[in-house]
């Protein structure tokens, strides 16, 4: 499969939950998990997309970290979640809408740019963004809090 059909996999998990943000962990083109930020409805801020689908990977494979991954998510990872990513040795991360196309909708991101971003992770996480951006980029004003 190519990264927009993933990436839709991820757009289709966010609309079913209502929010925007959601992210998909594949391996050899299998999805391991794919889960929505659960932030809202947990009252829990770490409940971000991308670290709800890295601690279902990590359950069902039974392992710490995620070596050989991709994690698609429909925004470009905050801080947290790129570090989370880093942490947890994903190989790659594919995002669609930029953090600051969500702060132009209205949620709160903290804007790390493309270049300080990979100056903080180094070679070991490579960085694909805008991927079916538009469509990520609808959702975040679809589902803005108000």
């Amino acid at each position: 499969m190519t990264d927009e059909k993933f990436m839709w996999l991820a757009i289709k998990k966010a609309r079913t939950a209502r929010i925007p943000f959601a992210a998909c962990i594949v391996r050899s083109n299998r999805v391991i998990a794919c889960k929505a930020s659960t932030v809202i409805p947990n009252n829990d801020p770490t409940a971000h997309g991308e670290v709800q689908a890295i601690r279902t990977a990590c359950r069902k494979l039974k392992q710490p970290d995620l070596p050989g991954c991709v994690l698609y998510t429909t925004c470009q990872p905050c801080a947290m979640c790129l570090m989370a990513c880093y942490w947890a040795r994903i190989e790659r991360i594919v995002y669609g809408a930029t953090l600051a196309d969500s702060n132009k909708a209205g949620w709160r991101e903290l804007d790390i740019s493309g270049k300080l971003a990979k100056k903080i992770v180094g070679n070991r996480v490579k960085l694909t963004g805008k991927v079916v951006r538009k469509d990520c980029a609808v959702l975040l004003k679809e589902f803005r809090l108000e």
